[in-house]
């Protein structure tokens, strides 16, 4: 008896101190950030800011800026025509942030508005919607490979304020979309539990659930 009590002890404590451990962390890095974050930040066509959440949440912060969500057409930014070029310096009074490049389609940035959750409520961000968005079989699965951010997909699937369904839709899409790549191995094993709905993969995410939400 002594000896399942300490177990499951020991399981409680890997799964609880490991989280307050990076939640700790978490909030330091956050305090880092916001002492080094510049508007400038915004005209950078940056794969970090693209697939984070962070420096976006800090654009957002920030009464003055203004998020422009696209796909190709921002990705080359010595034209003219570019956002970052005929509208900077706060040009009109505000800065933009361009957040998008190739193969980045309405299911990729669907996921990264959920994912900013509380952050882009009531404000005003600018979406350059492309044709090829909404052909029929939608996105292929190895331009999404290339955009995929496990990073803010988990943030929508932990997201208490999502409902169910609209997860499940989500993990069914991203799955399929993943079955073709040899990356992502620990991704798709999350999408298959989390869709397979039953006993064994309730407990297993709830083991994961350090990994994966952090």
């Amino acid at each position: 008896m002594k000896k399942v009590i300490c177990t499951i002890i020991l399981i409680i404590s890997l799964i609880i101190f490991p989280n307050i451990y990076i939640k700790c962390l978490n909030k330091y890095y956050d305090g880092k950030i916001d002492g080094v974050y510049y508007d400038e930040i915004g005209n950078l066509q940056d794969g970090l800011k693209n697939s984070g959440l962070e420096l976006q949440k800090k654009s957002l912060d920030r009464s003055d800026n203004i998020l422009i969500f696209g796909s190709s057409e921002l990705s080359g930014t010595n034209f003219y025509t570019h956002p970052s070029n005929f509208l900077k310096n706060k040009v009109d009074g505000f800065q933009i942030n361009i957040i998008g490049r190739g193969h980045y389609q309405d299911f990729v940035h669907a996921i990264n508005f959920l994912a900013l959750d509380d952050s882009i409520q009531n404000k005003k961000v600018v979406i350059i919607l492309s044709p090829q968005w909404f052909d029929e079989s939608g996105i292929k699965p190895e331009d999404f490979n290339m955009v995929f951010s496990p990073i803010q997909f988990y943030s929508v699937m932990f997201n208490k304020n999502i409902d169910k369904s609209s997860k499940l839709k989500i993990t069914n899409r991203v799955k399929y979309l993943l079955s073709t790549t040899k990356d992502y191995n620990q991704d798709r094993l999350f999408c298959n539990l989390y869709s397979s709905n039953n006993f064994f993969s309730k407990a297993s995410i709830d083991v994961l659930m350090p990994y994966y939400k952090f």
